[in-house]
C-alpha cells in the first residue's frame, strides 16, 4: 500500500482502481465484466488486509459516479475495518481524525444515488513517452554519500502513462557505478516490512524492490537519478510479471527502499533471495 496523504484518492491502489474501472467503462464493458475483471485483476490486493479497503472505495466510488453502485459493492464499503489498519500500521491520532472525516463525507456521499451519471467516454489513445529506454541503467544517490543503482527493464511505449519497470540493485559504492557495475550487480530485495513515509506494509516473505513507475511522477525527482549506461535487455516485461501490477507513484521509493535494506545488510541480516540481473535480462 502506499500512501501518500489521507484523502481518499491518496493511495497507489485507489489510483489504479478507479482508473482501470474507467479505462474498462469507456471502452463499452458491461458493468458486471468490469467488476468480475477488477477483481481478478487485483486478487493480490483482496489478499492484503492492509490494502483491500482501497480497493473497494475505489469500486464504489466509479460505480457511484457512473449511477450503478449496488448493494453487494456498498456492503464491501468498511471505514472502521480501514481505521484500525491505519492505527495498526502506526499513522498518528491527528492522521486518524483526518482520514475518519474523509471517510464519513465518502460514506455520507456515496448513501445517495448521484444524479448525474457518467456517461461512457469516447476513448481518444494517447501514449506518453516513458521517461527512460528498455536497459538503461540509473544512479542515485544515497544517504551517506553512497551510490546506489537501478536498471530499467521495460519502457512501455504504448502506455498513457508511460510506465518504466524499474529494479534497485545490490550496487552500494562510494563512487559512482560504471556499466560493469551493473552487469555484475544482483536485483537488491526487502523483507520483514517496507516503510514510505509514515506509512509501514508488513511482508508475507522477501521480493524484489521492483515496481512499475509513471513517467508523469518523476517531475519531482529529475534531480535525484543519474543515467551511467544501458544494457542489452532482450526479455519483456508484462505488468503481471511478478504476481500482480506493482505501482508506486514516488520514483524515490527506489531510494527509501534501497537504503532500508542496506541498513539491514551492516545490522547483520542477509537476503536469502538471490536474484542475478543477467536473469532478467534473457
Amino acid at each position: 500500500m502506499g500512501h501518500w496523504g489521507t484523502g481518499l484518492t491518496s493511495n497507489d491502489t485507489y489510483q489504479d482502481v478507479y482508473d482501470s474501472f474507467f479505462e474498462y467503462y469507456n471502452n463499452d464493458w458491461s458493468i458486471d465484466v468490469i467488476k468480475t475483471k477488477l477483481i481478478q485483476d487485483f486478487h493480490g490486493t483482496l489478499e492484503l488486509e492492509e490494502d483491500l479497503d482501497n480497493f473497494w472505495f475505489a469500486l464504489a466510488m466509479a460505480l457511484w459516479e457512473c449511477g450503478v453502485l449496488d448493494q453487494a459493492t456498498l456492503d464491501k464499503v468498511k471505514p472502521d475495518h480501514d481505521l484500525k489498519v491505519w492505527r495498526e500500521l502506526g499513522a498518528t491520532e491527528k492522521e486518524i481524525k483526518k482520514r475518519k472525516t474523509v471517510l464519513d463525507k465518502f460514506v455520507a456521499k456515496i448513501a445517495i444515488p448521484t444524479t448525474k451519471p457518467k456517461a461512457r467516454k469516447k476513448v481518444r489513445r494517447k501514449t506518453t513517452k516513458p521517461i527512460f529506454d528498455k536497459g538503461d541503467c540509473i544512479t542515485f544517490q544515497l544517504r551517506g554519500g553512497n551510490y546506489g543503482g537501478a536498471v530499467v527493464f521495460e519502457a512501455d511505449q504504448s502506455s498513457e502513462n508511460g510506465f518504466n519497470f524499474v529494479a534497485a540493485t545490490t550496487i552500494n559504492k562510494k563512487e559512482r557505478p560504471s556499466i560493469r557495475d551493473f552487469e555484475d550487480a544482483n536485483i537488491l530485495t526487502i523483507w520483514e516490512m517496507q516503510v514510505y513515509g509514515k506509512i509501514e506494509k508488513k511482508l508475507k516473505g522477501e521480493e524484489p524492490i521492483a515496481y512499475w513507475f509513471q513517467a508523469k511522477s518523476f517531475k519531482d525527482y529529475t534531480d535525484k537519478f543519474e543515467k551511467v549506461g544501458n544494457l542489452n535487455i532482450d526479455k519483456m516485461f508484462e505488468h503481471t510479471f511478478l504476481g500482480k501490477f506493482r505501482v508506486w507513484i514516488p520514483w524515490d521509493v527506489l531510494i527509501v527502499f534501497s537504503e532500508l535494506t542496506f541498513d539491514r545488510v551492516i545490522a547483520g541480516q542477509q537476503q536469502n533471495k538471490t536474484i542475478f540481473i543477467q536473469d532478467w535480462c534473457k
